[in-house]
């Protein structure tokens, strides 16, 4: 399961991880180990950040913070107005914060893209 958002993580950075340090746990014997991370990693461009992931808690918590010279970059998977997605916070060097809620486009959009491309494929074939 982590392996989805450390490469979100890269997606947002847009570099890649040079170190890391963490702690684990596997709490719910039902999931995947682990269950909880807590992590410190640094950046090829020299840039260090935090990530954190509870997913076996009745209220889980998926957090990217990359803390940069010029300021900081949260991501965190949440629900808004009883829709889930992304809340991302961006806080410059004077302190200043602007945050915008990105609502997951879902599974449906990537199904729907999958589909088509499958009749074009066997439709250029047939």
């Amino acid at each position: 399961m982590g392996v989805h958002f450390i490469a979100g993580l890269r997606m947002i950075v847009g570099c890649e991880v040079t170190s890391v340090s963490a702690i684990t746990s596997h709490i719910d014997r039902t999931l995947p180990p682990p269950d909880v991370i807590s992590s410190n990693f640094k950046l090829e461009n020299g840039c260090s950040g935090v990530f954190v992931m509870v997913v076996s808690s009745s209220s889980p918590k998926i957090i990217w913070r990359v803390v940069g010279s010029k300021g900081t970059v949260q991501v965190e998977r949440g629900k808004v107005d009883g829709k889930h997605g992304y809340l991302v916070s961006l806080y410059s060097a004077d302190g200043q914060c602007k945050s915008t809620f990105h609502p997951f486009c879902g599974v449906h959009e990537e199904l729907k893209i999958f589909i088509h491309d499958i009749v074009q494929a066997n439709l250029k074939v047939g």
